[in-house]
């Protein structure tokens, strides 16, 4: 068995290379775990129905985390399970290895689920929630567009300067949608933007679009053009996936 399962899900390492992130500071951490399951090879339905009972387990035991699972709407198929939680101060995470310590809840992932992993990673973000606007509750959202971001090397400074003033003029200018920034604890160049949804047509092009916004609010439509290219010069590449929210697998809000 791969070492890394033997984490088991609960126990997250915590070495990670802060000093290389491209977060920019801000007053209170908001860090995301996250871990991404791929069953074996024709264990897809034994894997749902194992994990079903272990977040079963999770709420008798106290988990106090509420653990949200998604999959794939778009790109390759590849029966990937992604296990999210958010958001948490560094300290979060020495109670809450405590807490899967004490109840043992490890051992019971491995006896019942783990023998159904055929590959599995760990991910922790900053999420950057001064230029974010995410609402308290969104328990509306079912759907969610990740764009990544692939930064070019040396433009981590321009990328959070261009995200800030991006993110002000949406604030200022009233966009009546939500969104999130959050990159890589571990000094990876993904930036990435999540885009929430509560159906599919919320996904359709709104008569009013972020730029016809843009241009009211910068009261200039040379200003914003150029602040967009400025932007858009930051990247190697950018890539959109959508993903559903699975109620079905996720521990609900209790």
């Amino acid at each position: 068995m791969n070492i890394l399962q033997r984490a088991g899900w609960v126990l997250p390492s915590l070495c990670v290379s802060l000093m290389l992130s491209l977060a920019p500071v801000q007053a209170k951490d908001a860090v995301a775990d996250m871990w991404v399951f791929t069953p074996e090879k024709g264990k897809v339905a034994e894997f749902e129905a194992a994990f079903k009972a272990h977040v079963e387990e999770r709420k008798k035991r106290g988990d106090p985390r509420q653990w949200k699972v998604y999959t794939k709407v778009t790109g390759e198929m590849n029966n990937t399970y992604y296990v999210r939680a958010c958001c948490y101060e560094w300290a979060e995470f020495d109670k809450y290895r405590a807490w899967a310590e004490e109840s043992k809840i490890v051992e019971h992932w491995m006896s019942n689920v783990a023998p159904l992993v055929g590959k599995m990673a760990h991910n922790m973000s900053e999420v950057d929630m001064d230029n974010s606007n995410w609402p308290e509750d969104d328990s509306a959202f079912k759907y969610f567009g990740v764009v990544t971001y692939h930064v070019k090397a040396g433009h981590g400074g321009e990328t959070n300067e261009h995200l800030k003033k991006i993110s002000d003029h949406a604030k200022k200018g009233n966009w009546p949608y939500n969104w999130s920034w959050s990159w890589p604890v571990d000094g990876g160049n993904n930036l990435s933007l999540v885009l929430p949804y509560e159906n599919y047509a919320g996904m359709a092009t709104p008569e009013v679009t972020f730029m016809d916004m843009l241009k009211e609010q910068m009261q200039s439509e040379s200003r914003a053009k150029d602040l967009m290219e400025d932007w858009a010069d930051n990247f190697e590449s950018t890539s959109y996936t959508l993903y559903q929210l699975r109620d079905d697998l996720s521990m609900a809000n209790e």
